[in-house]
């Protein structure tokens, strides 16, 4: 195989590679907007009594109120 054909093939395979990669990214990226679920941060509201609360996903990624509240 010459070079120039060897050069050739690479340059098909990256093509192709990118070219499935923008696929797979796009069908990941619509398949979460059209499932509609939310994501939040994973940090932590420390409460008054020590106690902590997360983010949720239901009330647009606020803090649950602390126990007592």
């Amino acid at each position: 195989m010459s070079k120039i054909n060897k050069k050739l093939l690479i340059i098909i395979l990256l093509v192709a590679l990118m070219i499935i990669f923008v696929i797979v990214a796009r069908y990941n990226y619509e398949s979460k907007l059209e499932s509609g679920r939310t994501v939040c941060t994973q940090d932590a509201k420390l409460c008054e009594d020590g106690s902590y609360v997360s983010r949720n996903a239901d009330f647009d990624c606020e803090f649950n109120p602390c126990p007592g509240e």
